[in-house]
């Protein structure tokens, strides 16, 4: 009984840990959230074209410049461009609640420059936040197929945070699974 009691929870742990989603949970890439993330104001010059957002899969991020786990995150995504090139997943940066802690623009003009090129950065909106279902910590990840069906989540919950963030080896993998 014990070994079916560990087992169990070894499987519920591993289900959280990986953002398992119960259908009724999931999250769509509609028309609607392209259109938000697709019109709100970029925070760098240049990087990619959101217009034709939705041909492969989308990884949505939302992060704080103040947040230690969300600039780890970052240099995950960069390992994963290095490696895997920019053509795999289109990758967007969310900017969340910044004025929150009254840091100044010039530490999120530094972290903006230390994140790869090929990623979007977005400023972040009530109603884009509302498009996700309300984030209410960082990071908080989203990855949804090409279809626009999300097939991951990690993060952006109430409750501990920060100790979570989104590697290379896993988005590989999910990336693996959905094709």
């Amino acid at each position: 009984m014990r070994l079916f009691t560990l087992a169990a929870a070894l499987m519920i742990g591993l289900t959280a840990l990986t953002g398992s989603l119960a259908a009724q949970d999931r999250l769509s890439l509609d028309a609607a959230t392209k259109a938000q993330l697709v019109s709100a104001t970029k925070l760098r010059a240049g990087g990619p074209d959101l217009g034709g957002l939705g041909q492969r899969p989308v990884l949505v991020t939302f992060f704080a410049s103040w947040c230690p786990p969300c600039a780890a995150e970052f240099a995950q995504l960069a390992e994963f461009i290095a490696e895997e090139g920019e053509t795999e997943v289109d990758i967007i940066a969310v900017n969340w609640i910044e004025g929150l802690t009254g840091q100044s623009n010039a530490r999120l003009a530094r972290m903006i420059n230390r994140i790869h090129p090929s990623i979007a950065v977005i400023e972040g909106s009530d109603a884009l936040d509302d498009r996700f279902g309300g984030v209410f910590s960082v990071p908080a990840v989203y990855l949804f197929d090409a279809s626009g069906t999300e097939v991951f989540r990690l993060g952006g919950d109430r409750g501990p945070h920060g100790r979570h963030f989104l590697r290379k080896q896993q988005l590989k993998a999910l990336l693996g699974k959905i094709g």
